[in-house]
C-alpha cells in the first residue's frame, strides 16, 4: 500500500475493513497502444533473411558468428531496418523498412506486452477477446516463424491460418508490440525508438515467455535473451533501458515467475547491478549467472559465450543466490580477490570517455567512494562535472545531481547544450527533439536549492 511508520500506524492500517490493493492492473490515462502492421514487421524479418553479411554474422558458426537459428530469432521477431542518420527521427515505418542512398542497417528488436494496459494482468483474463476468431488456449509460445509474430500483432486478414500453425496454443489476442528498438549495426551509439515515447511499457521477449513457465531469464542486452532462450529452453527477456535499470513496469511483469536467473554483462560494473537488481527482485527467488566462471579471458556475455561455443546451459546451472549482505566468508571473496590482482586495469572504476586525463589521475569513479572537485568561482567546476554526468548516462550510469547553487532549469539548460554540442537557445526550433533526447538519460536531479539542512538531504 506504499504506507510507512510506526507499529501503531501498521495496526492502524490492518484493521482497516474496506482496504484494497491500491496497485492498477490497468492504467485508464494510458494512450492508446501504437498499432503496427504485420506486414512491416515480417518485411523487417525478411530484411534480416536477405542480408547476407549481417544474417551470417548473427547465424553462422564460424569465428566471431553468434551462432543465434533463424527461427529463434524469428521467434522473438528481430528484424533488419535502414535509418537515415541525417534524420533526427523515424516518422515513417515504410523508409525503415526500404531505407535510402543515405540509410545505413540497424537491428530492430520489438517489444511486447498484453494487449491490456499491464505487465500483471494474467493471461488468462485476456483469452477471451472479441476479434472475430476462436481463442486458443494460453501455452508456451514456441512456434516458429511468422506464427511467432502474429502472436503480437492482431491482423484480420489471415488470422484464421495462422492461428492453426501455432502447434502449442497461444493467443494471438494476448500480445502485441508495443514499440521497435533500433539499434546501428556498425554504429554502435546509434539507438532510436519507434514511437519515441512510450505509449505503453514493453519487454522484449516478454511474449515468449508462457503463464506456465515458472523461470526466466533476466539479460541486459537482447541478443543475449535470444541466445539465452536457444541454448537453454527458459524464456529469456531483457532490460527496457539498459543493462543496468530495472523499472518498475519490468520488475510488475516478473513478479509471477517463481525463479529469475539475473544474467548481466560479467564484468565490474554488471555485477554490481546484477546485485543490485537481486535485491530488488527479491533474493530468494534470484540466481546470478557469471559467464565467465572465475576466468578472467572468458566470455563477459551469453550471446560472446554461444560464439565460442561454450554450452550455455552448464554456465546456467553454475548460477548462485546472493549471499546476506552482512555475511562473508572468504571463499566469497577469493575469485574477487584474484580477479582485483591480476586485472588491475578491469577494476579502475566507471572512466569518462570525453575525459581522457581524468582517468588517468583518479582511474574512474568507484562505488563507496567520495570524490571532491575543488576550485575558485568560475574555473570549470560545473562544467567539468556536467561533461562527466553526461558521459555516465550515455553509458548507461544512473547520475543524481544535488545543485543547490545553480537552479535545476539553468543546469539543464547548460547540460543539454553540452549534450547537443551545441547552443540550443540559438536554435529553439530543435528544443523538442534534444528535450526527447535528453530524456532517455537516467538523469535526476535533487529539489532542494540554496541553504537546506543536511538531514533533510
Amino acid at each position: 500500500c506504499f504506507e510507512q511508520g510506526s507499529w501503531d500506524k501498521y495496526q492502524e492500517l490492518a484493521k482497516r475493513r474496506n482496504f484494497q490493493n491500491t496497485i492498477p492492473k490497468s492504467r485508464a490515462t494510458d494512450p492508446p497502444p501504437f498499432e503496427f502492421a504485420e506486414a512491416t514487421l515480417m518485411q523487417l524479418q525478411n530484411n534480416l533473411l536477405n542480408h547476407e553479411e549481417i544474417s551470417a554474422a548473427l547465424t553462422g558458426h564460424d569465428k566471431g558468428q553468434l551462432r543465434l537459428r533463424p527461427e529463434v530469432l524469428a521467434q522473438y521477431g528481430v528484424g533488419l531496418g535502414f535509418v537515415d542518420t541525417t534524420i533526427p527521427e523515424i516518422l515513417d515505418l515504410e523508409s525503415l523498412v526500404e531505407g535510402c542512398d543515405h540509410s545505413v542497417p540497424c537491428l530492430v528488436f520489438p517489444r511486447t506486452a498484453f494487449r491490456t494496459n499491464s505487465f500483471i494482468e494474467s493471461s488468462k483474463d485476456s483469452s477471451v477477446v472479441d476479434t472475430g476468431r476462436p481463442a486458443l488456449s494460453t501455452g508456451r509460445a514456441r512456434s516458429q516463424g511468422s506464427a511467432a509474430i502474429s502472436s503480437m500483432i492482431e491482423d484480420e486478414s489471415d488470422s484464421t491460418g495462422i492461428a492453426a500453425s501455432l502447434s502449442d496454443g497461444v493467443s494471438l489476442s494476448e500480445f502485441h508490440t508495443v514499440q521497435l528498438k533500433i539499434v546501428g549495426w556498425s554504429i554502435a551509439d546509434l539507438e532510436m525508438y519507434v514511437p519515441v515515447d512510450e505509449a505503453q511499457t514493453g519487454l522484449f521477449g516478454f511474449h515468449v515467455a508462457s503463464a506456465e513457465s515458472p523461470d526466466i531469464i533476466l539479460t541486459g542486452h537482447e541478443l543475449d535473451a535470444v541466445a539465452a532462450y536457444q541454448e537453454t529452453g527458459i524464456p529469456a527477456v531483457s532490460l527496457p533501458k539498459g543493462p543496468y535499470q530495472l523499472p518498475l513496469d519490468a520488475m510488475r511483469a516478473l513478479e509471477r515467475y517463481e525463479r529469475v536467473y539475473v544474467w548481466l554483462d560479467d564484468d565490474h560494473q554488471g555485477t554490481a547491478a546484477a546485485e543490485l537488481i537481486t535485491r530488488k527482485l527479491g533474493v530468494d527467488r534470484c540466481l546470478v549467472v557469471r559467464t565467465k566462471g572465475g576466468d578472467p579471458q572468458g566470455p563477459k556475455s551469453a550471446s560472446i559465450a554461444l560464439a565460442r561455443g561454450m554450452d550455455l546451459t552448464s554456465i546456467l546451472e553454475r548460477s548462485q543466490p546472493v549471499q546476506h549482505d552482512k555475511v562473508l566468508d572468504f571463499s566469497a571473496l577469493r575469485e574477487a580477490v584474484k580477479f582485483e590482482v591480476t586485472n588491475p586495469d578491469l577494476i579502475r572504476g566507471v572512466e569518462s570517455t570525453d575525459l581522457p586525463g581524468w582517468n588517468a589521475s583518479f582511474k574512474g569513479l568507484r562505488p563507496g567512494e567520495l570524490t571532491i572537485l575543488s576550485g575558485a568561482t568560475g574555473s570549470g567546476k560545473t562544467t567539468v562535472i556536467s561533461q562527466m554526468s553526461l558521459d555516465f548516462c550515455k553509458s548507461g550510469v544512473s547520475t543524481l545531481w544535488g545543485s543547490f547553487e545553480i537552479p535545476n532549469v539553468r543546469l539543464a539548460t547548460r547540460m543539454m547544450s553540452q549534450f547537443a554540442k551545441r547552443d540550443v537557445s540559438k536554435e529553439p526550433g530543435d528544443i523538442d527533439y534534444w528535450s526527447r533526447k535528453f530524456e532517455q538519460l537516467p538523469m535526476y536531479f535533487l529539489k532542494f536549492h540554496g541553504s537546506t539542512k543536511p538531514d533533510t538531504v
